[in-house]
């Protein structure tokens, strides 16, 4: 899943050779997506691996106007067709890691709002904090890993908050 800052909600303007059409006009950076593997919190609480998921599940999002957890139905489950490369782990002070292929966006404290996390701006993170919603509390990003071959990959997107929680973080 790509947030609402890495994605481009199109209304007209030119769509550049690196996006991938993930749905209803919404288009993600070819080269922002999650890891298969990665934990996606259902609405009852539970955990499933992305590519496990299918358009209509519900899952745990954050209503940005209320405040509030809430639960949202994925619009789209999107696999890409090849593997890719640039995979890399973020390693937290809680020791829930994530693995992301090339990035991924993430809520920050220290900028109020998602950032992209990429693995060209990845090091400018290290030692920021970033909001896990399953422990109610950020987490100092402490490092991370550049891995090597290639991933299968997922893009998700829920109907209404065009965010959900990955391995507990808000993205």
């Amino acid at each position: 899943y790509t947030s609402f800052l890495a994605i481009n909600i199109i209304t007209g303007g030119v769509i550049t050779d690196n996006t991938a059409t993930v749905g209803a006009g919404i288009y993600a950076k070819e080269e922002e997506c999650l890891a298969a593997g990665t934990l996606i919190t259902m609405a009852d609480g539970t955990q499933k691996p992305i590519e496990t998921l299918n358009i209509g599940d519900e899952v745990r999002v954050f209503d940005h106007e209320t405040g509030e957890i809430a639960t949202s139905k994925l619009f789209d489950v999107w696999p890409y067709p090849e593997k890719h490369s640039g995979a890399f782990t973020l390693h937290f002070t809680n020791d829930v890691n994530i693995t992301i292929v090339g990035g991924h966006s993430f809520f920050n404290r220290e900028e109020n709002k998602y950032v992209p996390v990429t693995k060209d701006n990845v090091n400018y993170y290290v030692g920021q904090e970033f909001y896990n919603v399953d422990q109610k509390r950020y987490e100092t990003l402490l490092s991370y890993e550049f891995l090597e071959g290639e991933y299968d990959t997922y893009v998700i997107s829920s109907e209404e908050q065009l965010n959900c929680v990955t391995n507990g973080w808000l993205s």
